[in-house]
């Protein structure tokens, strides 16, 4: 998250204003452009960050920058550990495909070869099961899980 003024008309748009009217534009840095193809998670990561401070923005009391920093605070503290571990997943599957050498091609074969499709589905059927709703919108179906 990176924050920088932004010299808004405050007759269009008092909304944003806080009390020394000035305005805090927050752009949210694509922080997932690191995490290495695996399922998806640059991009669903990317949407669950969205999900989670949309949620957070939208039970704001107020628009005065210390509320909004108690929120991107909060967002930080949620959504860290998720990304991290995704990103590492992603890191450590890209080592398993891309790695060169008898051990990595032992790996590879073990992994892929060998594990049970029952247990794979078990594993790629959990990597997005948290399905966040914006809580301004009604609840998706789960028409995936029938």
């Amino acid at each position: 998250m990176q924050c920088m003024t932004c010299p808004l008309d405050p007759k269009k748009y008092p909304v944003l204003q806080d009390e020394s009217c000035e305005v805090k534009v927050v752009l949210g840095k694509d922080q997932h452009t690191s995490i290495v193809p695996f399922f998806g998670q640059g991009a669903s990561q990317a949407i669950l960050d969205c999900a989670c401070l949309v949620n957070m923005l939208i039970e704001l009391p107020t628009t005065k920058t210390s509320d909004l920093t108690t929120i991107f605070q909060k967002y930080v503290d949620l959504r860290s550990e998720p990304a991290k571990v995704a990103s590492d997943s992603s890191r450590e599957f890209a080592d398993l495909i891309y790695d060169q050498g008898f051990k990595a091609d032992l790996a590879r074969n073990i992994v892929l070869r060998f594990t049970p499709t029952w247990l794979l589905r078990m594993i790629t059927g959990t990597v997005n099961s948290n399905r966040p709703s914006l809580r301004f919108m009604p609840p998706a179906k789960n028409n995936y899980l029938k």
